[in-house]
């Protein structure tokens, strides 16, 4: 049985078949216009109805009968015209009975010698608003406000629209939808009909037909736990809360947590439905409020981030559990189409979630609540000194276009490659560099050879040197050559004669890709038998000529102190090796070429990359102007720094020789640093200026002046995340939160976590470090703004939150036994007594907060 406060439509002017007749048109059957009415509000979920004919009662009499024999809560009463010609609906409780009704009538006509439904009232507007509200204990509103025979189109009525007893109206359509004329008054601006007190505003047709209540405008909806005339009229007390035009109405479909079951542990047998807004869990120090949030979060596999949270959640789950305890959460979806799943989680075993017909569906809590938000007690705290969960948490309400992530990975990955290949290049170019260190004397060597004659003697044998390196490289090559084409995926979905048609293909492709890299393969092997052949033809060449040139060598002469078979050994070695070095300087050449190259494709890379991040913080900064002016509504302000976060480039720097943290403040304190930036002022050599434009001595800066390229371009693949900067208003300025007390930090993050996420927000005392005045003037403002779009469940120690927040449930947990339990009597809203009970009984500054409730929005509780 649900007991929470839900939003009911609520039809107030609906008339009688009669009525016909007061409007000069034909009478229908009675009992078929009762049962087409039955049967529109039953089609348009309309809960309660009141019945309004001009001046009567008996003709209702029968309508009345017939919606309560189907379930709907009747409020009767009657049309009344006052002495200023003012139309007002007099609304009775569904207890009331004809007799009563009669006389109530009587007695606001005030002249015992009138014909009803022909004369109005000698009773003035705010006479019989007062009598309506105070002495009768009905319900009135003002109809048709903008209308003929409504308060503000009959003339000068400044003063019966500024009664103190006149509370509510009835306008056509949406407030913004009003005759410009009427708005000023509407929003209470105009000086002459300023009140201290806002109207409320309803809409309520008048009903002449049955398919009128098809119309947005016919009904409003009001918030009670219970159907009552009595929480009915409670609800006008807090209309911000609980009373919503249908235009209004948030079409939104949030994931949300309709009930909970828990069976074995402390909280053996809990279970009770749950709102899709506020939820409070109430109750003394010890009764299961942290462990019912705990087991919660442990069914939704939920583990907080950091070490010691995680062990105080294992150890509440260990203690209070039970080995045979089963945590069962109903949850309906948005991330799965409003779909309604159940989800389990017994002791020390994953979660199972089974669909709405009990199926179990593979499925993980992620994929049907992906964003929801856990919290115990003072885990937000944790946050407020950690700039990578600030941002997380900033992030939330930001988002940046799937286009522009693949583009900015996209640049990354470009950029990174560039930076690869020219490393590459580097690094060869350092190693040919070191080798032709070598060339010089190879070259003294050879020519030293050759003034000796030596060179021209054995010139027949330097083809061969140079053949036999040749020959090597390319059995290398060849014998190693082998490829694998990549083959294409298909789909072992084929309920589709298409699919099938596209799948056989793709296998006819595989087998074609198959066919084609065997005969690359078999063609490779071939070449490999051609290199050996030809490789033992030139081999019998080699060989002949070895004989001849070993009649040279033993012709040559001793050379100092070398025989000739050492200075054939010596003319081998430098022949092999001026050949092997006189290719890399042209080699060296081209890849000064390639670098050249690479580094001018980088230009315009990095141009690419600047140019969508251009566009992703042009499109944050918009989203943070807008957050800042409508949903924080003046009590926070964000701001982005674009890569502000520096860690990673002082991390780097500060591992190099001779520099540290503190050599590096005057880079930590820049607002934001641009690697590609910084890099290029390395580059220009410059040591002044790279001391004035980070604020660095001289010694570190020459350090920096000494990085090599392949050192600047890993600076250059670091990538810099953004700041977010979060300020709280206080004291009539915005200040940053850095520099506010803990408590006022946590309402600041409190207040942005609360915002745009479809998934639940689940707390464990959120009052904790907090300060009531923040408690009452953004925590539960927060909650009263959003809460009609997201789930919140809170479990408190503090009245504020459930009493100002106007809780659309709140559950109250005591302990019997040694069992923790929630108490029948005690679930509810706090339009039900025992609840309110409960909360003053239980909660830090539970009467206080009805009074300052009482004062705030005028409320008599």
């Amino acid at each position: 049985m649900l007991k929470y406060a839900k939003f009911y439509k609520c039809a107030l002017q609906v008339n009688p078949c009669s009525y016909a007749k007061y409007r000069g048109e034909t009478t229908s059957d009675e009992d078929s216009y009762n049962r087409e009415l039955v049967s529109e509000c039953e089609a348009n979920k309309i809960k309660v109805i009141g019945l309004a004919d001009h001046e009567s009662i008996t003709s209702s009499e029968k309508l009345r009968t017939t919606l309560q024999e189907h379930g709907i809560l009747v409020f009767p009463g009657f049309e009344i015209t006052s002495s200023e010609h003012i139309h007002i609906i007099c609304l009775f409780s569904n207890e009331i009975s004809t007799d009563k009704l009669k006389s109530n009538l009587n007695y606001l006509m005030n002249d015992p010698n009138v014909t009803l439904g022909t004369a109005p009232s000698r009773n003035n507007f705010s006479t019989i608003m007062h009598l309506v509200c105070n002495e009768l204990h009905g319900f009135a509103f003002a109809a048709h406000v903008t209308g003929d025979n409504g308060i503000l189109k009959r003339g000068q009525t400044s003063d019966a629209w500024k009664s103190e007893d006149f509370r509510v109206a009835q306008i056509p359509a949406g407030i913004d939808q009003l005759d410009p004329k009427y708005k000023n008054i509407i929003k209470n601006t105009d000086v002459a009909y300023k009140r201290e007190s806002s109207i409320v505003f309803i809409n309520a047709k008048d009903i002449e037909k049955p398919t009128d209540l098809k119309n947005e405008s016919a009904s409003f909806r009001v918030k009670m736990s219970k159907i009552s005339f009595s929480s009915f009229k409670m609800a006008f007390s807090d209309p911000q809360s609980r009373i919503i035009l249908n235009s209004e109405y948030a079409k939104v479909y949030p994931t949300y947590i309709d009930s909970i079951k828990v069976t074995g542990g402390y909280l053996d047998g809990l279970a009770f439905d749950l709102s899709k807004s506020l939820n409070t869990l109430i109750g003394g120090r010890g009764t299961g409020k942290s462990t019912l949030i705990s087991l919660i979060r442990y069914a939704l596999d939920d583990e907080p981030s950091d070490d010691a949270n995680r062990k105080d959640l294992n150890e509440i789950i260990r203690n209070n559990m039970g080995v045979s305890g089963v945590v069962t959460l109903g949850v309906k979806s948005s991330e799965q189409l409003d779909q309604s799943y159940t989800v389990k989680r017994r002791f020390e075993q994953d979660p199972v979630i089974l669909d709405q017909h009990g199926n179990i569906v593979n499925l993980k809590v992620k994929d049907i609540i992906p964003n929801i938000e856990i919290y115990g007690q003072n885990e937000i705290m944790s946050i407020v000194g950690n700039s990578d969960r600030k941002r997380e948490v900033v992030d939330r309400l930001i988002k940046v276009s799937k286009d522009t992530i693949v583009k900015i990975k996209d640049c990354n990955q470009a950029i990174s490659n560039n930076s690869n290949e020219i490393q590459k290049l580097l690094e060869k170019q350092d190693s040919n560099a070191e080798k032709l260190t070598e060339l010089p004397k190879i070259e003294s060597q050879y020519e030293t050879l050759t003034k000796q004659g030596i060179t021209d003697k054995l010139k027949s044998f330097t083809p061969f040197v140079t053949q036999q390196a040749t020959f090597d490289f390319l059995e290398s090559n060849i014998s190693s050559y082998k490829i694998s084409l990549p083959k294409m995926g298909g789909t072992d979905e084929l309920s589709s004669l298409h699919v099938k048609t596209v799948n056989n293909e793709i296998t006819e492709f595989n087998t074609f890709l198959k066919t084609e890299e065997d005969k690359i393969n078999s063609k490779a092997k071939a070449l490999y038998l051609v290199y050996k052949s030809e490789f033992q033809n030139w081999a019998v060449k080699k060989n002949e000529a070895d004989s001849k040139i070993k009649k040279v060598i033993e012709s040559l002469p001793d050379f100092h102190d070398r025989n000739a078979q050492e200075i054939a050994t010596l003319y081998q070695e430098v022949i092999q090796q001026k050949a092997q070095l006189e290719p890399l300087r042209s080699k060296q050449a081209t890849i000064s070429k390639k670098l050249h190259g690479l580094r001018q494709d980088r230009l315009n890379l990095i141009e690419d990359y600047k140019s969508v991040l251009d566009e992703k913080n042009s499109s944050i900064e918009k989203q943070i102007k807008k957050l800042n002016k409508h949903q924080l509504r003046g009590k926070l302000r964000l701001e982005i720094q674009p890569q502000g976060n520096i860690r990673k480039l002082l991390d780097y720097l500060g591992k190099l020789k001779g520099i540290g943290d503190a050599k590096l403040r005057g880079i930590a304190d820049q607002t934001t640093v641009d690697v590609f930036t910084f890099t290029n002022n390395i580059r220009t050599g410059d040591v002044v200026k790279l001391m004035d434009t980070y604020n660095l001595t001289k010694v570190t800066a020459e350090t920096l002046l000494r990085l090599t390229e392949s050192q600047l371009l890993e600076i250059e693949d670091i990538r810099l995340t953004d700041i977010a900067k979060i300020q709280l208003f206080v004291g009539g300025k915005f200040k940053d939160i850095e520099s506010l007390s803990k408590g006022q930090q946590c309402t600041a993050i409190l207040d942005i976590i609360m915002l745009d996420n479809k998934d639940p927000l689940i707390v464990d005392q959120p009052e904790d470090n907090l300060d009531n005045s923040f408690i009452t003037n953004n925590l539960v403002d927060g909650i009263r703004h959003n809460k009609n779009s997201r789930q919140y469940i809170f479990a408190t120690h503090n009245a504020n939150i459930p009493v100002f927040g106007d809780a659309e449930l709140i559950a109250t947990l005591h302990e019997v036994d040694g069992q923790g339990e929630v108490e029948n009597s005690g679930v509810g809203s706090i339009d039900d007594e025992n609840v309110k009970k409960n909360v003053i009984n239980i909660l830090e500054g539970g009467a206080k907060a009805f009074r300052m409730r009482e004062s705030k929005y005028n409320i008599e509780m």
